[in-house]
């Protein structure tokens, strides 16, 4: 089994902080922020280095993660074959889908 490596890139994690501060001004609570986070981070660094090809192509060569335990949020990746890499291009909430509907 191949094992590759995980990039975010830069808007991905912009993304990251944007969600922790929309569930902080929601919640008021930076634990339950800083929580929900991890969790989004930690479910991508455990499944997309070993399993990339089973998440569905959205566009071209862009696939999509929709994370199992937060259904409403989507990570949009590219993998990178030659340098043996999966590069995080974009994390959102899927009522944010527009934004993200060129890549």
């Amino acid at each position: 089994m191949r094992n590759y490596q995980l990039i975010f890139s830069l808007e991905s994690r912009e993304d990251l902080i944007n969600i922790q501060n929309y569930i902080f001004e929601d919640s008021l609570n930076f634990a339950i922020a800083d929580q929900f986070v991890i969790d989004l981070y930690q479910t991508l660094t455990s499944s997309l280095p070993s399993f990339p090809h089973k998440h569905p192509v959205h566009n071209v060569d862009v696939r999509k993660f929709i994370f199992p335990k937060h259904t409403h949020y989507t990570a949009y990746f590219k993998i990178d074959e030659e340098k043996e890499r999966v590069v995080v291009l974009a994390i959102t909430d899927n009522k944010q889908f527009t934004r993200y509907m060129k890549l």
